[in-house]
């Protein structure tokens, strides 16, 4: 006695079997730099990520090991991505103004001038005498 299918029967289906979460590397959550900032996504198939700046939303799709264009411009970030198993992680960043060089100089160059005119006229004023 058989209780089951007779005949050929042929299905084909596709499994994705994720090993791990998906993930962004390239910069630590909550971080903050004044360099750029160069980030890779890893994931399932197909990767949906949103970034997110100053309220305004954008967003790409990715493949795994994919490097995202590189962010640049100072400000708070917030990157979502979904793989294709709908796994979602999140991710934010700040870029901070970096001030160059010729700045800093400048900045302690005018620093030293009013320390140096401060002393000045404390010591003119201690050798002057009124009569």
């Amino acid at each position: 006695y058989y209780n089951g299918i007779e005949g050929a029967s042929e299905y084909s289906f596709y499994v994705i079997i994720a090993r791990s979460e998906p993930s962004i590397d390239g910069i630590n959550n909550n971080a903050r730099t004044s360099n750029n900032v160069s980030l890779t996504v890893r994931g399932v198939g197909t990767i949906e990520v949103a970034i997110s700046k100053d309220g305004t939303t954008n967003t790409i799709v990715c493949q795994n090991g994919e490097r995202l264009p590189t962010f640049a411009d100072p400000g708070r970030y917030f990157i979502r991505i979904t793989d294709e198993m709908g796994t979602t992680i999140t991710k934010s960043f700040t870029i901070t103004v970096r001030m160059n060089t010729a700045a800093i100089i400048l900045i302690v160059i005018a620093a030293v001038i009013v320390v140096v005119l401060v002393v000045f006229i404390f010591i003119s004023r201690t050798r002057v005498k009124v009569r």
